[in-house]
């Protein structure tokens, strides 16, 4: 009942907001987003909160970790349940292809939901959720959203826990993979090394071919970049 309450008071309040918005914006020239105001004004009683503990295994790994560039909390944005929740401490625990986050009072973490996640956003990077398509080429996941033009470019980034055998110890460590996944036309295209990459953008072929290896651009060695400069300069080619 008391928490009814509170939800009722702040999408009342948050409607006032909304309304005394045009005229305070135009003085102050920022934007207080509604959702934004949701999140702080509720704190513990935020939706973001009403999800079981993540359970950390962290302990079990010698070498590496299970997250997306690091293992300490940062600020990102998620789109949650039909919401946009900006300044949320996350982390994207790539293993189990899960979004964590820090609790409101910090003494635990939270592992929310995925199927209520639309996107997120997180050191420059966005990640998308997407959901199997017809052919099966591509599995539900979140996706590194790399470029968007008239093609689009995603990463899966993957972890996975190998033990490793030193001496008479065994030890957990995290390997790293990534595919890239091409979208023309609506169909995805998996890219694996150079020769698939060519393959999916194979009416300029020949000129991509090129482009690399004018900018000492090897995929071998900059997968990342290099698929990334391929789709870019087909997109400028193509118009």
């Amino acid at each position: 009942m008391f928490r009814n309450f509170i939800c009722v008071a702040v999408i009342l309040f948050i409607n006032g907001i909304s309304k005394a918005q045009s005229a305070s914006d135009t003085l102050s020239g920022t934007i207080l987003h509604p959702a934004t105001v949701y999140y702080q004004t509720l704190g513990e009683q935020s939706p973001l909160y009403n999800a079981r503990e993540y359970v950390d295994y962290a302990s079990t790994i010698q070498v590496g970790h299970a997250f997306y560039n690091t293992n300490e909390f940062v600020k990102g944005t998620i789109h949650f349940d039909g919401m946009s929740f900006e300044n949320v401490m996350i982390l994207y625990d790539i293993i189990k292809d899960k979004v964590i986050l820090q609790h409101f009072n910090k003494v635990f973490r939270i592992d929310l939901p995925v199927n209520k996640i639309q996107e997120f956003s997180m050191l420059d990077h966005r990640f998308i959720r997407i959901l199997p398509d017809s052919n099966q080429t591509i599995q539900e996941g979140f996706y590194d959203k790399l470029y968007q033009g008239k093609t689009l470019l995603f990463a899966k980034r993957r972890k996975k826990i190998r033990e490793e055998r030193t001496g008479t110890d065994i030890i957990n460590v995290v390997d790293e993979s990534i595919i890239f996944y091409i979208q023309k036309q609506g169909i995805y295209y998996p890219v694996k090394n150079m020769g698939s990459l060519l393959n999916v953008l194979s009416g300029k072929r020949e000129q991509i071919r090129q482009y690399l290896k004018k900018n000492g651009v090897k995929f071998r060695k900059e997968p990342e970049k290099a698929v990334l400069m391929a789709v870019e300069h087909y997109d400028r080619l193509s118009n």
